[in-house]
């Protein structure tokens, strides 16, 4: 256990100088960066692996980065949803995902009873995938808790065939993003408080060189949008309905699935 919790600290401090890697390659456009990124982890986990004494050091230097990579890849297609983190929730996300690939790691290579091993290596894989649900619940609960705390009204279609990828909370909007199963397409449903703005008066201000006009009763577009960008009212909610690959019947039929939804409902969409 002592060096399941070496290799730990290992991989969440490699990930916290892959995250500062990552913010200057993408970011930045630094090559450099990008290619350290990339090769950087193995000969890092070396150095540390071999100085904090792990049994089969050699090993875990050349495993660690593996089993975070399947750790990145597992939390990248499991269903779940997303959120713009931030700063610290990127540099956290990193931490974890480096903590995780390196204790998988070490429970691999390690010398433990053949019974320990596979309980342990269990329990961690079972770790990962619970993660990645969890997450998407805890994301779904601050953002409407946000929305909520700033007077956004907490409204979501519900959409057969669809399921929720994406939630960001402001202090002005919650933005719901949606990815029909059958073939991709996504849209993007923006939800803010009405106050005294029109839909037409947020479709003028939106885009003040578009021609906006009336496409259903209380509805308003861009006439020279390339995407479908749709205006509406319901209730107290000021909705914005976006989509680059959806049709404008699709966004139409969006408008009348609205209802008001708890942060539970909204999770398991």
């Amino acid at each position: 256990m002592n060096a399941l919790i070496r290799a730990a600290l290992i991989g969440a401090v490699i990930g916290i100088a892959e995250d500062a890697l990552a913010t200057r390659a993408f970011e930045h456009d630094e090559q450099l960066a990008f290619l350290i990124m990339l090769v950087g982890p193995v000969p890092a986990s070396m150095l540390l692996s071999f100085w904090a004494k792990l049994p089969r050091w050699w090993l875990m230097s050349l495993l660690g980065p593996v089993a975070v990579v399947v750790c990145i890849a597992v939390m990248w297609f499991l269903p779940g949803v997303t959120t713009s983190l931030g700063e610290w929730g990127g540099r956290l996300t990193f931490m974890g995902l480096g903590a995780l690939g390196f204790a998988l790691a070490a429970a691999a290579v390690t010398p433990m009873r053949r019974t320990a091993r596979l309980v342990t290596i269990g329990v961690l894989a079972v770790g990962v995938v619970a993660a990645r649900l969890v997450v998407g619940v805890v994301i779904v609960l601050i953002s409407t808790q946000v929305a909520a705390h700033h007077g956004v009204p907490v409204v979501a279609p519900e959409l057969p065939g669809h399921r929720l990828t994406h939630v960001r909370a402001t202090e002005r909007e919650l933005s719901l993003e949606y990815e029909r199963r059958s073939d991709g397409v996504r849209l993007t449903v923006g939800v803010r408080a009405r106050g005294e703005v029109t839909p037409r008066r947020r479709c003028e201000e939106g885009y003040p060189e578009a021609a906006c006009r009336e496409v259903a009763p209380g509805v308003w577009a861009g006439e020279r949008e390339v995407d479908v960008v749709l205006y509406s009212v319901h209730g107290d909610a000021l909705v914005e309905i976006r989509s680059h690959a959806a049709t404008r019947a699709d966004a139409l039929a969006v408008l009348p699935a609205l209802r008001p939804v708890g942060w539970w409902e909204l999770a398991w969409q």
